[in-house]
Parts: C-alpha cells; structure tokens; sequence
C-alpha cells in the first residue's frame, strides 16, 4: 500500500462508468506504455483473462533493468460503473503467512477498437500521496500509429487532469519474443 495512494473522489469521479471488463479479458497481451509507478524496468506487459462465471484473473509481468522476471497474479471482480477489485494474495515463502492486498482499478479510459487502456490503482488502505495511473496498449496494436497517438494523446491530458504525483513516464515496449515463465 505504500506506493499507492487513495482511491479519493478526483479518481472516482474521473472513471469511465461505461467501461465493460468483456471487451478487454481474453484479448491477448497487453503492453504497458506509459506508468507513474513502474521504474527500473526493461518493459511489462500483462494479461486479463477469464468470464464472470469463472473470475476474471490479471497477470502482469515486469522484465527488470537486472534480467529478473517478476510475475503478478490478481483476481479481479467489477465493483461497479467503470470500478474493479483487484485482490493480491501473498504467501511468505519463509514464514508461510498470507496477506491478502486489495486494491481498486479505475478505469479512466478504454478504447476497445485500438486497444488501449488508461487506468489508476488505489486502494482504501493506499499510504502514498500520488496517485498511480498506467497506460496498456494491446500487443496487436503496439505497433499501429493509431494506438500510439491515442495513448499519447492520453498522456498529455494526464497532465492537465489535476492527479497527485509525477507525470506518466514513457516505458519501452516488450517484444513480441519475450518468453513468459
């Protein structure tokens, strides 16, 4: 929680309240373009799969400046218009303690056509005062100038929109080679 900052009024009343989780899950990777928080990374991409019936499940991999992979699984739920849970589950693999994180992604953004996708993480429980928000654009249109000027385009009015914190920083994109473990 310390990274991520409350899920505050700004944040809330800035979602996309028509955003549909079935137009993203089980479209193939995501690319991540632009973040607040991501640092020290090569790239990271990610995933949303699954149906309401089963759960909805996200995976992000982030590929670190020093070669490591660090891989994240979510579940995540819909909350409500443009809102939805995401719950970490952590075990210690020392002590074998388990610590459930939950967090919430507000969609700001989403562009089913281009794939892109414009959310901020909080959390109720958020200690940072910056507010974390990160740009995706889909593997399939990563290289489509299209995408590329939308997300841009989002960007630039990240800056004007008023959040706490730094402003979206550019990432490099992940190839399409990259081997998942």
């Amino acid at each position: 929680y310390v990274n991520l900052g409350t899920c505050n009024d700004k944040i809330i009343g800035a979602r996309l309240k028509t955003f549909d989780i079935d137009e993203i899950a089980n479209t193939g990777n995501y690319s991540f373009l632009y973040s607040t928080s991501l640092k020290n990374v090569t790239c990271s991409s990610g995933d949303i799969h699954g149906d309401s019936l089963m759960a909805y499940k996200a995976v992000a991999y982030n590929y670190n400046n020093d070669g490591q992979v660090a891989k994240t699984s979510y579940t995540l739920r819909v909350l409500g218009e443009g809102i939805l849970d995401e719950t970490l589950i952590y075990t210690n693999p020392i002590s074998k303690s388990t610590t459930v994180f939950r967090f919430k992604i507000v969609v700001l953004n989403w562009n089913a056509e281009l794939g892109v996708f414009y959310y901020t993480r909080c959390s109720d429980f958020g200690k940072s005062d910056a507010d974390s928000r990160t740009i995706v654009v889909s593997a399939c249109s990563a290289n489509n100038e299209d995408a590329q000027e939308l997300a841009s385009s989002w960007a630039e009015g990240d800056l004007k929109a008023g959040f706490k914190g730094p402003a979206l920083s550019e990432l490099p994109q992940c190839s399409c080679f990259f081997r998942f473990k």
